[in-house]
Protein backbone atom coordinates (compact mmCIF):
# COMPACT_ATOMS: atom_id res chain seq x y z
CA UNK A 1 0.00 0.00 0.00
CA UNK A 2 1.40 3.42 -0.94
CA UNK A 3 1.65 6.24 1.59
CA UNK A 4 -0.76 8.49 -0.30
CA UNK A 5 -3.66 6.10 0.31
CA UNK A 6 -3.12 5.39 3.97
CA UNK A 7 -5.20 8.39 5.10
CA UNK A 8 -8.18 7.37 2.98
CA UNK A 9 -8.13 3.93 4.58
CA UNK A 10 -7.50 5.44 7.99
CA UNK A 11 -10.48 7.80 7.81
CA UNK A 12 -12.64 5.01 6.44
CA UNK A 13 -11.74 2.80 9.41
CA UNK A 14 -12.61 5.59 11.82
CA UNK A 15 -15.93 6.14 10.09
CA UNK A 16 -16.79 2.46 10.30
CA UNK A 17 -15.88 2.37 13.99
CA UNK A 18 -18.01 5.43 14.64
CA UNK A 19 -21.02 4.02 12.77
CA UNK A 20 -20.73 0.71 14.63
CA UNK A 21 -21.02 2.60 17.86
CA UNK A 22 -24.29 4.08 16.63
CA UNK A 23 -22.96 7.61 16.65
CA UNK A 24 -20.83 9.52 14.15
CA UNK A 25 -17.70 10.49 16.13
CA UNK A 26 -15.38 10.86 13.13
CA UNK A 27 -14.79 14.51 13.92
CA UNK A 28 -13.67 13.60 17.42
CA UNK A 29 -11.18 11.06 16.13
CA UNK A 30 -9.79 13.47 13.55
CA UNK A 31 -9.35 16.17 16.18
CA UNK A 32 -7.24 13.75 18.25
CA UNK A 33 -5.03 12.72 15.35
CA UNK A 34 -4.63 15.72 13.04
CA UNK A 35 -1.40 16.89 14.68
CA UNK A 36 0.37 13.62 13.84
CA UNK A 37 -1.27 13.54 10.43
CA UNK A 38 0.45 16.89 9.76
CA UNK A 39 3.78 15.51 11.05
CA UNK A 40 3.48 12.50 8.75
CA UNK A 41 2.56 14.56 5.69
CA UNK A 42 5.45 16.96 6.31
CA UNK A 43 7.92 14.12 6.79
CA UNK A 44 6.84 12.33 3.60
CA UNK A 45 7.38 15.60 1.73
CA UNK A 46 10.57 16.96 3.36
CA UNK A 47 12.49 14.18 5.15
CA UNK A 48 15.90 13.28 3.76
CA UNK A 49 15.09 9.58 4.04
CA UNK A 50 11.37 9.91 3.14
CA UNK A 51 11.41 6.58 1.32
CA UNK A 52 12.26 4.77 4.60
CA UNK A 53 9.31 6.11 6.62
CA UNK A 54 7.18 3.46 8.29
CA UNK A 55 3.47 3.51 7.43
CA UNK A 56 1.90 3.93 10.87
CA UNK A 57 -1.05 1.92 12.07
CA UNK A 58 -4.20 3.89 12.81
CA UNK A 59 -3.75 3.80 16.59
CA UNK A 60 -0.25 5.29 16.30
CA UNK A 61 -1.76 8.61 15.16
CA UNK A 62 -3.05 9.13 18.71
CA UNK A 63 -0.63 10.33 21.37
CA UNK A 64 2.33 12.68 21.54
CA UNK A 65 4.17 13.66 18.33
CA UNK A 66 7.62 12.80 19.71
CA UNK A 67 6.66 9.13 20.08
CA UNK A 68 4.93 9.27 16.70
CA UNK A 69 8.08 10.63 15.03
CA UNK A 70 10.20 7.88 16.59
CA UNK A 71 7.74 5.30 15.29
CA UNK A 72 7.75 6.41 11.66
CA UNK A 73 11.55 6.95 11.53
CA UNK A 74 12.41 3.74 13.40
CA UNK A 75 14.22 2.18 10.42
CA UNK A 76 16.78 5.01 10.28
CA UNK A 77 18.88 4.08 13.30
CA UNK A 78 21.53 6.58 12.21
CA UNK A 79 19.11 9.53 12.43
CA UNK A 80 19.77 10.82 15.94
CA UNK A 81 18.92 14.38 14.98
CA UNK A 82 15.32 14.83 13.76
CA UNK A 83 12.94 15.99 16.47
CA UNK A 84 9.61 17.68 17.16
CA UNK A 85 8.75 20.34 19.76
CA UNK A 86 5.35 21.08 21.29
CA UNK A 87 4.82 24.56 22.72
CA UNK A 88 3.41 23.24 26.00
CA UNK A 89 6.36 20.90 26.65
CA UNK A 90 9.80 22.29 27.53
CA UNK A 91 12.51 20.04 26.12
CA UNK A 92 16.16 20.88 25.57
CA UNK A 93 17.38 19.02 22.50
CA UNK A 94 20.79 20.66 22.86
CA UNK A 95 21.46 19.68 26.47
CA UNK A 96 25.11 18.96 27.26
CA UNK A 97 25.54 16.24 29.86
CA UNK A 98 23.69 17.45 32.96
CA UNK A 99 23.38 21.05 31.77
CA UNK A 100 19.91 22.08 30.61
CA UNK A 101 19.37 25.49 29.04
CA UNK A 102 15.79 25.99 30.22
CA UNK A 103 15.70 25.07 33.90
CA UNK A 104 19.17 25.05 35.32
CA UNK A 105 21.67 26.19 37.92
CA UNK A 106 23.97 26.73 34.93
CA UNK A 107 26.57 24.01 35.29
CA UNK A 108 27.52 20.61 33.95
CA UNK A 109 28.93 17.95 36.26
CA UNK A 110 29.61 14.26 36.78
CA UNK A 111 29.46 11.88 39.74
CA UNK A 112 32.88 10.54 40.78
CA UNK A 113 34.45 8.50 43.56
CA UNK A 114 36.44 10.30 46.26
CA UNK A 115 39.52 11.44 44.27
CA UNK A 116 41.72 11.23 47.38
CA UNK A 117 40.93 7.54 47.70
CA UNK A 118 40.45 7.98 51.46
CA UNK A 119 36.71 7.15 51.59
CA UNK A 120 33.96 5.42 49.60
CA UNK A 121 32.00 8.67 49.32
CA UNK A 122 30.86 10.02 45.98
CA UNK A 123 31.45 13.62 44.94
CA UNK A 124 30.11 15.81 42.17
CA UNK A 125 32.87 17.11 39.93
CA UNK A 126 32.02 20.44 38.26
CA UNK A 127 32.91 20.37 34.55
CA UNK A 128 31.56 23.69 33.28
CA UNK A 129 29.99 26.80 34.82
CA UNK A 130 28.17 29.19 32.50
CA UNK A 131 28.27 32.97 32.70
CA UNK A 132 25.33 34.69 34.40
CA UNK A 133 24.12 31.48 36.04
CA UNK A 134 23.14 30.75 39.63
CA UNK A 135 26.22 28.52 39.96
CA UNK A 136 28.53 31.34 38.84
CA UNK A 137 26.88 33.81 41.24
CA UNK A 138 27.37 31.34 44.10
CA UNK A 139 31.09 31.08 43.33
CA UNK A 140 31.08 27.54 41.90
CA UNK A 141 34.00 27.00 39.51
CA UNK A 142 35.05 24.45 36.94
CA UNK A 143 37.11 21.77 38.69
CA UNK A 144 35.38 22.12 42.07
CA UNK A 145 34.24 19.01 43.93
CA UNK A 146 30.85 19.22 45.65
CA UNK A 147 30.62 17.11 48.81
CA UNK A 148 26.94 17.49 49.66
CA UNK A 149 23.70 19.40 49.05
CA UNK A 150 21.40 20.52 51.87
CA UNK A 151 23.32 18.16 54.13
CA UNK A 152 22.78 15.09 51.92
CA UNK A 153 25.53 13.00 50.36
CA UNK A 154 25.43 12.49 46.60
CA UNK A 155 24.46 9.25 44.90
CA UNK A 156 23.29 8.09 41.47
CA UNK A 157 19.68 8.37 42.69
CA UNK A 158 19.80 12.05 43.71
CA UNK A 159 22.40 13.63 41.43
CA UNK A 160 19.67 15.00 39.15
CA UNK A 161 18.73 17.39 41.95
CA UNK A 162 21.58 19.56 40.69
CA UNK A 163 19.87 20.00 37.32
CA UNK A 164 16.92 21.99 38.62
CA UNK A 165 15.23 23.02 41.81
CA UNK A 166 14.95 25.74 44.44
CA UNK A 167 17.56 27.27 46.72
CA UNK A 168 20.25 24.73 47.64
CA UNK A 169 23.19 24.78 50.07
CA UNK A 170 26.39 23.13 48.84
CA UNK A 171 29.63 22.10 50.48
CA UNK A 172 32.50 22.49 48.02
CA UNK A 173 35.98 20.96 48.42
CA UNK A 174 39.28 21.78 46.73
CA UNK A 175 42.10 19.32 46.14
CA UNK A 176 45.72 19.74 47.04
CA UNK A 177 48.73 17.49 46.60
CA UNK A 178 50.83 16.29 49.54
CA UNK A 179 54.02 15.84 47.54
CA UNK A 180 56.00 14.58 50.49
CA UNK A 181 53.69 11.58 50.90
CA UNK A 182 52.63 11.42 47.22
CA UNK A 183 48.91 11.63 48.03
CA UNK A 184 46.04 14.00 47.37
CA UNK A 185 44.24 15.68 50.25
CA UNK A 186 41.39 18.14 50.68
CA UNK A 187 42.80 21.64 51.02
CA UNK A 188 39.62 23.29 52.27
CA UNK A 189 35.84 23.12 52.36
CA UNK A 190 33.56 26.09 51.72
CA UNK A 191 29.80 26.53 51.73
CA UNK A 192 27.69 28.35 49.17
CA UNK A 193 24.03 28.67 48.21
CA UNK A 194 22.52 28.18 44.77
CA UNK A 195 19.43 30.25 44.08
CA UNK A 196 16.46 28.73 42.25
CA UNK A 197 17.19 27.44 38.76
CA UNK A 198 16.17 29.39 35.66
CA UNK A 199 16.87 29.68 31.92
CA UNK A 200 20.60 29.94 31.29
CA UNK A 201 22.44 30.91 28.12
CA UNK A 202 25.56 28.85 27.54
CA UNK A 203 28.13 31.65 27.56
CA UNK A 204 31.73 31.21 28.70
CA UNK A 205 33.28 34.33 30.22
CA UNK A 206 36.51 35.74 28.72
CA UNK A 207 36.39 33.21 25.89
CA UNK A 208 38.84 34.89 23.47
CA UNK A 209 42.52 35.24 24.29
CA UNK A 210 45.98 35.50 22.77
CA UNK A 211 48.92 33.41 24.00
CA UNK A 212 52.54 33.99 23.07
CA UNK A 213 54.45 30.84 22.13
CA UNK A 214 57.93 32.08 21.39
CA UNK A 215 57.45 34.79 18.77
CA UNK A 216 54.08 33.36 17.64
CA UNK A 217 50.83 35.06 18.55
CA UNK A 218 48.27 32.29 19.07
CA UNK A 219 44.60 33.22 19.06
CA UNK A 220 42.26 31.13 21.22
CA UNK A 221 38.47 31.12 20.97
CA UNK A 222 35.98 28.98 22.90
CA UNK A 223 32.69 28.59 21.00
CA UNK A 224 29.52 27.18 22.56
CA UNK A 225 27.55 28.36 19.54
CA UNK A 226 28.93 28.77 16.05
CA UNK A 227 27.12 32.07 15.51
CA UNK A 228 27.92 35.55 14.22
CA UNK A 229 29.74 36.42 17.46
CA UNK A 230 32.23 33.61 16.87
CA UNK A 231 32.81 34.65 13.27
CA UNK A 232 33.36 38.27 14.40
CA UNK A 233 36.13 37.18 16.79
CA UNK A 234 37.91 35.13 14.11
CA UNK A 235 37.60 38.08 11.75
CA UNK A 236 39.18 40.30 14.43
CA UNK A 237 42.05 37.82 14.78
CA UNK A 238 42.55 38.11 11.03
CA UNK A 239 42.56 41.91 11.07
CA UNK A 240 44.90 42.18 14.07
CA UNK A 241 47.18 39.40 12.89
CA UNK A 242 47.57 36.03 14.60
CA UNK A 243 50.12 33.43 13.56
CA UNK A 244 48.13 30.42 14.76
CA UNK A 245 44.57 29.67 15.88
CA UNK A 246 43.17 27.26 18.47
CA UNK A 247 39.41 26.97 18.01
CA UNK A 248 37.81 25.33 21.05
CA UNK A 249 34.65 23.53 19.89
CA UNK A 250 34.37 21.00 22.71
CA UNK A 251 31.09 22.57 23.89
CA UNK A 252 29.80 23.63 20.47
CA UNK A 253 26.59 21.87 19.46
CA UNK A 254 24.72 24.82 17.98
CA UNK A 255 25.26 27.01 14.93
CA UNK A 256 24.47 27.65 11.31
CA UNK A 257 26.05 26.74 7.99
CA UNK A 258 26.39 30.45 7.23
CA UNK A 259 28.44 31.14 10.38
CA UNK A 260 30.65 28.13 9.71
CA UNK A 261 31.25 29.53 6.22
CA UNK A 262 32.19 32.98 7.55
CA UNK A 263 34.63 31.50 10.06
CA UNK A 264 36.25 29.25 7.46
CA UNK A 265 36.59 32.17 5.04
CA UNK A 266 38.50 34.13 7.71
CA UNK A 267 40.84 31.19 8.32
CA UNK A 268 41.99 29.75 4.99
CA UNK A 269 44.63 31.17 2.66
CA UNK A 270 43.30 33.75 0.20
CA UNK A 271 43.87 31.49 -2.83
CA UNK A 272 41.61 28.87 -1.24
CA UNK A 273 38.70 31.29 -1.22
CA UNK A 274 38.01 30.61 -4.88
CA UNK A 275 36.91 27.08 -4.06
CA UNK A 276 33.92 25.30 -2.57
CA UNK A 277 33.53 25.28 1.21
CA UNK A 278 30.73 22.69 1.41
CA UNK A 279 27.89 21.05 -0.49
CA UNK A 280 24.33 20.33 0.58
CA UNK A 281 22.83 17.14 -0.85
CA UNK A 282 19.05 16.67 -0.63
CA UNK A 283 16.87 13.68 -1.48
CA UNK A 284 15.80 13.01 -5.07
CA UNK A 285 12.51 14.88 -4.82
CA UNK A 286 14.35 18.00 -3.64
CA UNK A 287 17.53 17.67 -5.70
CA UNK A 288 16.93 21.17 -7.08
CA UNK A 289 17.97 22.42 -3.63
CA UNK A 290 21.44 20.87 -3.91
CA UNK A 291 23.95 23.65 -3.40
CA UNK A 292 27.66 24.32 -3.76
CA UNK A 293 28.60 26.75 -0.99
CA UNK A 294 31.64 28.83 -1.98
CA UNK A 295 34.09 30.54 0.34
CA UNK A 296 33.51 34.26 0.87
CA UNK A 297 36.01 36.70 -0.59
CA UNK A 298 35.23 39.76 1.52
CA UNK A 299 37.18 40.68 4.62
CA UNK A 300 40.70 39.86 5.70
CA UNK A 301 41.87 36.27 6.04
CA UNK A 302 44.24 34.82 8.65
CA UNK A 303 45.77 32.89 5.75
CA UNK A 304 46.54 29.90 7.94
CA UNK A 305 48.30 26.81 6.63
CA UNK A 306 47.02 24.83 9.62
CA UNK A 307 44.52 25.10 12.46
CA UNK A 308 44.08 23.44 15.86
CA UNK A 309 40.56 22.48 16.93
CA UNK A 310 39.55 21.12 20.34
CA UNK A 311 36.73 18.58 20.16
CA UNK A 312 34.57 16.35 22.35
CA UNK A 313 31.47 14.15 22.14
CA UNK A 314 29.40 17.37 22.35
CA UNK A 315 30.92 18.80 19.15
CA UNK A 316 28.17 18.52 16.56
CA UNK A 317 26.30 20.13 13.68
CA UNK A 318 27.83 23.33 12.28
CA UNK A 319 31.05 22.69 14.23
CA UNK A 320 31.45 19.35 12.45
CA UNK A 321 30.55 20.86 9.07
CA UNK A 322 33.33 23.40 9.63
CA UNK A 323 35.88 20.73 10.61
CA UNK A 324 35.00 18.35 7.79
CA UNK A 325 35.07 21.06 5.15
CA UNK A 326 38.38 22.52 6.40
CA UNK A 327 39.90 19.03 6.21
CA UNK A 328 39.05 18.89 2.50
CA UNK A 329 40.34 22.43 1.87
CA UNK A 330 43.49 22.44 4.03
CA UNK A 331 44.26 18.72 4.17
CA UNK A 332 43.67 16.35 7.09
CA UNK A 333 47.22 16.78 8.38
CA UNK A 334 46.73 20.53 8.68
CA UNK A 335 43.46 20.37 10.65
CA UNK A 336 44.77 19.09 13.97
CA UNK A 337 41.99 17.87 16.25
CA UNK A 338 42.68 17.50 19.96
CA UNK A 339 40.26 15.83 22.36
CA UNK A 340 37.64 13.20 21.60
CA UNK A 341 35.57 11.94 18.65
CA UNK A 342 32.75 14.28 17.65
CA UNK A 343 29.01 13.48 17.69
CA UNK A 344 28.54 12.77 13.97
CA UNK A 345 25.81 15.16 12.76
CA UNK A 346 26.37 15.09 9.01
CA UNK A 347 22.90 16.42 8.24
CA UNK A 348 21.14 19.78 8.21
CA UNK A 349 17.73 20.16 9.85
CA UNK A 350 14.75 21.98 8.38
CA UNK A 351 12.18 23.88 10.45
CA UNK A 352 8.42 23.54 9.88
CA UNK A 353 5.80 25.23 12.06
CA UNK A 354 2.12 24.44 12.52
CA UNK A 355 0.42 27.16 14.56
CA UNK A 356 -2.87 25.29 14.79
CA UNK A 357 -1.24 22.45 16.72
CA UNK A 358 1.56 24.56 18.29
CA UNK A 359 4.20 22.21 16.89
CA UNK A 360 7.67 22.79 15.45
CA UNK A 361 9.08 19.93 13.40
CA UNK A 362 12.84 19.66 12.72
CA UNK A 363 13.54 16.82 10.29
CA UNK A 364 16.88 16.02 8.67
CA UNK A 365 16.53 17.44 5.15
CA UNK A 366 20.02 17.35 3.59
CA UNK A 367 23.52 15.98 4.01
CA UNK A 368 26.27 18.55 4.55
CA UNK A 369 29.26 17.36 2.55
CA UNK A 370 32.73 18.74 1.96
CA UNK A 371 33.94 20.18 -1.37
CA UNK A 372 34.40 16.64 -2.70
CA UNK A 373 30.83 15.64 -1.92
CA UNK A 374 31.86 13.43 1.01
CA UNK A 375 29.47 13.29 3.97
CA UNK A 376 30.80 10.09 5.52
CA UNK A 377 31.19 11.31 9.09
CA UNK A 378 27.96 10.07 10.70
CA UNK A 379 30.06 8.10 13.20
CA UNK A 380 31.88 11.29 14.22
CA UNK A 381 35.26 12.78 13.33
CA UNK A 382 38.21 11.19 15.10
CA UNK A 383 40.80 13.41 16.84
CA UNK A 384 44.38 13.66 15.62
CA UNK A 385 45.49 13.51 19.24
CA UNK A 386 43.06 11.85 21.66
CA UNK A 387 43.02 13.50 25.08
CA UNK A 388 40.31 12.63 27.62
CA UNK A 389 40.25 15.71 29.82
CA UNK A 390 38.16 14.16 32.60
CA UNK A 391 40.84 11.55 33.25
CA UNK A 392 43.02 14.37 34.59
CA UNK A 393 42.64 15.37 38.22
CA UNK A 394 42.68 19.13 37.71
CA UNK A 395 40.30 20.99 35.41
CA UNK A 396 41.64 24.49 34.81
CA UNK A 397 39.57 27.37 33.36
CA UNK A 398 38.94 27.34 29.62
CA UNK A 399 41.62 29.41 27.92
CA UNK A 400 44.22 28.89 30.66
CA UNK A 401 47.47 27.99 28.91
CA UNK A 402 47.92 25.04 31.30
CA UNK A 403 44.43 23.61 30.73
CA UNK A 404 45.16 20.13 29.37
CA UNK A 405 43.55 20.36 25.91
CA UNK A 406 44.79 23.88 25.17
CA UNK A 407 48.22 22.99 26.59
CA UNK A 408 48.42 20.04 24.18
CA UNK A 409 47.77 22.39 21.25
CA UNK A 410 50.24 25.04 22.49
CA UNK A 411 52.93 22.40 23.07
CA UNK A 412 52.44 21.22 19.49
CA UNK A 413 52.78 24.79 18.23
CA UNK A 414 55.93 25.29 20.29
CA UNK A 415 57.59 22.25 18.72
CA UNK A 416 56.69 22.92 15.08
Amino acid sequence: MTKKYIYILYIAVLAVLASCAGEDRTGEYLALTQHNKWVYETMTREYLWADTLQEPKAKVFFGDPTAFLRNITSVMKTDKWSYVDVDTVITDHYQRGNFNHYNSYGMDYMLVKDPTGQTTKQYVRVLTVYEGSSAESAGVKRGDFIMSFNGYKFSASNIKRLMKGGDMKLKICHLDEDKENSVYVWRDTIECTLTASYKVEDRIADNARTHMIGAKRVGYLMCTNLDDGASDVVNTFAEEGRDELVLDLRLCNLGSKESALRIASSIVAVEKRNGIFAKTIWNKSHSANNEDVYYLNEGKSMGLARIFIITSKYTQGAAEWLIHSLQATMGNDNVILIGERTAGQNVMLGEYRNDMFHINLYPAVAFVADANGDYNYASGIAPTKEVREFEYLYLLPYGDKDEILLKTALDYIGKK
